[in-house]
Parts: C-alpha cells; sequence; structure tokens
C-alpha cells in the first residue's frame, strides 16, 4: 500500500504542495464484498480541491483480496468531498466526506448506495445517517391526507404538515448547522434552508467567519471560473475516462448476452402474482374505458367474442357472480370479434350491460394480434380475476368457479 502511495504522490508533485504534510493524514480501511473482490482491478481515491479532483490514493486489488488500506492527506481549505472509483467490479462513483485525522472504515458491495456510509467519521454520519426517518414518513403521510380530505379535516391535515414542513426545512437544519463543522454541509444547507433573506444573510456571515480559509465559502455567493487545469488534473481526468470506457466495455458485453433473456421477460405474458398492467380500450360508445381507473377491488378480465359458444355460455355465471358483488367485482369484457356490430348485439341478446364492454380488435388484424400476444390469449374463452394490487390471484374461472372464488375472498 505504501507503494502505491508514494508513487501517485510522485507523479503528482503539485498536490504535495498544496496539501503539505501539517494535516494529519486520513487512514481509508475497505472491506470488499465476494463481487467486488472476485477479480483483480484497481480502485483510485479522488478528492475535490479547489474545483479540481485530485487523486490522494490508488491501490491494485488481488483476486480474491477483501480488505485494503488508502491514506491521505487533504488540506482544511477543501471542502472535504471525495470519492471513491472501482475499475471493473464496486461502484464507479460514490461519494464521501472525511476530515484531516479521522480514522474510516468502509464497506462496499455491488449495490453500494452513491453517498457511502462509513464508520469513524463524524464528517460522512451527517450526510448518511437519516435521524429524522419517522418524521419524513409523517410528512408522506400527511401530503396524501390532505390530497384525499375535504372541508375542516383537510384544513387541520394541511396546519399540521405545513408545520411539519417548517420543522423539517428550517429548524432541523438550522439545529445542525450551529455545530456543523463541515463545510460541505454548512454550504449545501445554506443554499436550500427556506427562510427569509436577513435570514439567510445572517447564516452566510456566520459560515463565512467559521470556514475562512475555504475559498468556496469564502466567494459564496458569487458565481467564479475553476482555474486553469494543471498537468496533474488534466492525466487525472484522462485515467478516470479510460476508467469508464473500460467499464462501459466490460457492461456492454454483459448487456449482449442478457439482451435477449430481458427482452423475453419484458413481453412475457401476465401469470399468476404478477401485476397486470393497465389498459385503455374503447368501450361501446367509443369512449376510453381504463383498467386502473376501475374503482372496484376485484377485476375480472374476459377475453370473449360473440362468435364463441363457450363464452357466452359463461355469460350467465358471470352475471350471478356480479349480481352477489355488486361493490366487489367488475367484469372487464374484452371482445375478440370480427365485425363491432356483432359484438353490440351480442351484448343486447345476452343482456350484459352491466359489464364494462370494450374492443380489442380482430384476431387476425393487428390490433387483435398485439391484444393476444401481449397476454398470451391462444383460445377463447380466458380471463384473469385480479386483487385491489391489480395482481393476478386466478385464471380461467369456469362456471361457478367464479362465483366461489368470490365467497372465499370477501369471507377473508
Amino acid at each position: 500500500m505504501k507503494k502505491s502511495f508514494i508513487l501517485v504522490l510522485c507523479c503528482m508533485v503539485a498536490p504535495i504542495f498544496v496539501f503539505g504534510f501539517d494535516n494529519k493524514p486520513i487512514i481509508l480501511d475497505i472491506e470488499l464484498s465476494d463481487k467486488v473482490s472476485k477479480e483483480e482491478q484497481w480502485v483510485y481515491w479522488f478528492h475535490l480541491y479547489d474545483n479540481e479532483y485530485r487523486i490522494l490514493d490508488s491501490c491494485k486489488i488481488i483476486k480474491g483480496q477483501k480488505k485494503i488500506q488508502l491514506e491521505g492527506i487533504i488540506n482544511d481549505q477543501s471542502l472535504y468531498l471525495n470519492w471513491l472509483s472501482f475499475t471493473k467490479k464496486g461502484p464507479l462513483k460514490t461519494v464521501f466526506y472525511v476530515s484531516p485525522g479521522e480514522h474510516v472504515v468502509a464497506y462496499i458491495d455491488s449495490v453500494t448506495p452513491y453517498f457511502l456510509p462509513t464508520e469513524g467519521s463524524p464528517t460522512n454520519d451527517i450526510y448518511c445517517k437519516d435521524q429524522n426517518k419517522e418524521l419524513k414518513k409523517r410528512r408522506r403521510e400527511l401530503s396524501n391526507l390532505v390530497f384525499e380530505t375535504i372541508g375542516e379535516e383537510k384544513k387541520r391535515y394541511k396546519d399540521s404538515l405545513d408545520f411539519l414542513i417548517h420543522y423539517l426545512d428550517y429548524i432541523v437544519p438550522l439545529e445542525k448547522l450551529k455545530n456543523c463543522k463541515n463545510p460541505a454541509y454548512y454550504l449545501s444547507k445554506v443554499d436550500i434552508l427556506k427562510c427569509s433573506q436577513s435570514q439567510k444573510d445572517s447564516l452566510i456571515k456566520e459560515m463565512k467567519e467559521q470556514f475562512p480559509k475555504v475559498k468556496q465559502i469564502q466567494m459564496y455567493p458569487e458565481k467564479h471560473l475553476s482555474p486553469p487545469a494543471s498537468k496533474e488534473s488534466k492525466d487525472m481526468e484522462r485515467r478516470f475516462e479510460n476508467i469508464l470506457a473500460a467499464r462501459i466495455s466490460n457492461n456492454n458485453k454483459t448487456k449482449e448476452k442478457n439482451l435477449k433473456k430481458v427482452e423475453l421477460e419484458a413481453n412475457a405474458p401476465p401469470s399468476i402474482n404478477d401485476i397486470f398492467p393497465n389498459i385503455e380500450l374503447k368501450d361501446v360508445k367509443n369512449k376510453e374505458a381504463i383498467l386502473y381507473n376501475i374503482p372496484t377491488p376485484y377485476i375480472l378480465i374476459d377475453f370473449w367474442a360473440a362468435w364463441c359458444a363457450p363464452c357466452r355460455k359463461e355469460i350467465p355465471y358471470l352475471k350471478k357472480a356480479l349480481e352477489a358483488n355488486k361493490d366487489s367485482l367488475t367484469i372487464y369484457a374484452i371482445s375478440l370479434d370480427n365485425a363491432k356490430q356483432a359484438w353490440k348485439n351480442a351484448i343486447l341478446t345476452d343482456k350484459s350491460e352491466m359489464f364494462t364492454h370494450v374492443y380489442g380488435g380482430n384476431m387476425t388484424t393487428p390490433e387483435g394480434k398485439e391484444i393476444c400476444t401481449r397476454f398470451g390469449i391462444t383460445a377463447i374463452p380466458a380471463n384473469f380475476l385480479l386483487d385491489k394490487d391489480r395482481k393476478i390471484i386466478a385464471t380461467n374461472l369456469r362456471g361457478e368457479e367464479l362465483m366461489r372464488k368470490m365467497e372465499e375472498l370477501i369471507e377473508k
């Protein structure tokens, strides 16, 4: 590890001069999952200083190696922003914040989040540890209640929501800023804090007094251009572009292998426990009948046609089940008739106007073929029973089976 650290520093004279050795080094211990360590690769530690990313340290990971250690020195004039990049397995970019002298432990796997959780860094904890999960959950609940209610009840929920928003967006960040030692966090919160301009001006003044050496803070809120890129930063940029190109190349090979599989899965007809996709077909009055707009907890999707004798024999059973479950069940009947007039005549003859009737198209036309292929219809009658989440809970119910199934569901 020391060799890799010395090698990087020797190749980058400017960062040594900028960072100096008067600050305590940061030790970064990284534990790797089996997937990340299953092949040889490199990991790079980048650090943002003066609007440029520099490589602090790097390490070659040997196949099967589960632990590595990186070491770097950052200047207290920086925003403490860092990120790790792995050339093959592991995240291409995962961000974290550390301060001089910290000894940090991190775990890396194939699904590591964008903000890297760590142990041993109070600087990073403020980003990764959410202390207000329950309050944010309550905020979502109140938002839904405001949307769903009316009158005095709506006003009561709205007042509670407004107070909670004020608390989360102003009081909580303000409390954290009082003892904040992280310039990056202070800067990000000042930028979005919901308060008056006079309050914001006061916070900006405090921020500049607290972090007198940090250029980005002293320049705030003035916009300024980044300094000309140094040779070292250009080398780093090219190196990262090479990492990205290699990652894309490796990913493309996997994508090509899985492309057919993905296409097949995407086009596979729905089956038990699948969510039935939304349908928008025209009804007998040529108006859109949207499946997901139906309010009843259960829907029977029924594929039929006027010329299909077995389909017509099932209609009395469907009517009986619907009559017994008026508030719980809807029959969404999709016609595959050759002609719309035959479809409409059959509805009148069978007296099935209580169904939600829609036209799916002739089974021999592109429109009808698409419907049949999409839902795996090779013969009719065919049906799917959906629950309140529009998940398929039964298929091809015949005769009294729908009635018995509904009795079972309602009893629950």
